[in-house]
């Protein structure tokens, strides 16, 4: 395969979100900017593409039907290979844990949950929802134990948040072909989405404070917009939220008081996008 089939096989501009994991939940308590912290969000993102890659291997089966166009059943990689890419990716995700041991036994949790969500039957639909949020929620709370410390109990209800955020969003996934209704899911969501400024934002607003509810708001509309305008669509409601989760973690910087913080973390969703256009672009030539 090429670079590019390699790229679109492992979904390579989602793993930015991940990455953006670890980036935030470590920059919310201080940790600096640093060699070692862009080693463990480049861990993160390993764990994300070793995921994506198991996942394809485990639903080969099913994507010859369903999407042929994909890696394994179009026939550019074998399903062998697959496996041993995963594999790789999962243990290279490991790896950088070793600059930080106080994250091994999230960082594991993290592994575990991203094998079980692969290999649970699709008629656990909720059982698969709870074990990716709670995935990404863990992941946001293993940047954070990149310092070394008591952490700040914020720290672990916007881990929850979040990972209740990605819950709704994978049962709205799970909704698509259905002809069922996202609109409930939409309306979850605007709040998973206030979480940020909810937590770190005191009950007397400045000026500063308003901005950032703007803001909040701001964000929180845009899943519930789109389940309402769309009713009926969950592939439309997944991508929408998928490009805010980037931006939710820079909410979560800005809103913690690392403003500076947030918009280099939310230079990541750029980069998440011309990737995506591209690999876009070179698939249609």
């Amino acid at each position: 395969m090429t670079v590019r089939h390699w790229l679109q096989f492992l979904r390579a501009p989602n793993a930015f979100t991940a990455a953006a994991d670890v980036l935030a939940g470590a920059l919310a308590v201080g940790v600096p900017w640093g060699p070692e912290l862009l080693l463990q969000a480049l861990g993160s993102a390993c764990l994300y593409a070793g995921g994506i890659a198991l996942n394809d291997v485990m639903d080969a089966p099913r994507d010859a039907i369903e999407h042929p166009q994909r890696a394994i059943p179009a026939g550019r990689i074998s399903r062998g290979a697959a496996l041993r890419t995963a594999i790789i990716l999962l243990c290279a995700g490991i790896l950088p844990v070793a600059l930080c041991p106080q994250r091994l036994a999230v960082v594991m949790v993290v592994v575990a949950g991203i094998v079980l969500y692969d290999i649970l039957p699709e008629r656990f639909p909720w059982m698969q929802a709870l074990t990716l949020g709670g995935v990404r929620g863990c992941n946001l709370l293993s940047g954070a134990l990149i310092a070394v410390g008591p952490l700040d109990e914020r720290i672990s209800a916007t881990a929850a948040g979040y990972g209740l955020l990605v819950l709704v969003l994978t049962l709205a996934s799970q909704r698509e072909g259905t002809g069922k209704s996202v609109r409930l899911h939409g309306r979850f969501l605007f709040f998973a989405c206030l979480v940020p400024y909810g937590l770190w934002v005191g009950k007397n607003p400045t000026e500063v404070q308003v901005w950032k509810l703007a803001a909040s708001l701001a964000l929180a509309a845009i899943p519930m917009f789109t389940a309402w305008r769309r009713d009926s669509s969950p592939a439309e409601l997944v991508g929408v939220t998928l490009r805010l989760l980037i931006p939710w973690m820079a909410l979560f910087l800005w809103c913690s008081g690392h403003g500076g913080d947030a918009l280099i973390v939310l230079s990541c969703a750029a980069m998440q996008w011309l990737l995506a256009r591209n690999l876009k672009t070179a698939a249609s030539d």
